[in-house]
């Protein structure tokens, strides 16, 4: 009987590590530490695949993406990945520019459209935004809204 028990258990063990290698989960980071990295990784790499191609163009960048880090009144302020324009000089100078966190002070104007489940004074520091600005994001660090939709996740897809 204990014979059968152990064949079972070493049948079951090894029908659900093909499933694992068939549905990916075998590839899947164990310790906190290495998830944590490979997160940050995979959200730089969808930042940079949505980042323009030109340096012009690069500087005409109106839209952020980040999560709430303070509620004043009148104004947020959003921690956002952005790229590190002081070391891109050309267009070459893209593909390898550093991305950095970057805090931006948001303004709240009276014809700021919210698309948002609750209130900016409502928001509390780690909610998730998507900034439309009026502006470009890399003239200032203060910015004014023109739309603002939270959370980011609800309104948009990764």
């Amino acid at each position: 009987m204990l014979t059968v028990v152990v064949v079972v258990v070493i049948y079951q063990q090894k029908k659900i590590n093909q499933l694992a290698d068939l549905s990916g989960l075998n590839q899947l980071y164990l310790d906190e530490e290495n998830a944590f990295q490979g997160e940050e990784q995979g959200l730089e790499n969808e930042i940079r695949e949505q980042l323009p191609r030109s340096l012009s163009e690069l500087k005409e960048t109106k839209i952020i993406s980040g999560s709430v880090k303070g509620v004043d009144k009148g104004k947020i302020r959003v921690e956002a990945l952005i790229m590190d324009t002081e070391r891109v000089k050309s267009d070459a100078d893209l593909a390898a520019a550093p991305l950095i966190q970057k805090e931006l002070e948001i303004i709240l104007a009276k014809e700021t459209f919210l698309v948002a489940d609750k209130k900016p004074e409502q928001w509390i520091e780690g909610d998730s935004v998507v900034v439309v600005c009026k502006e470009s994001v890399y003239e200032s660090e203060k910015l004014t809204a023109d739309t603002i939709f939270s959370p980011a996740e609800k309104y948009f897809q990764r």
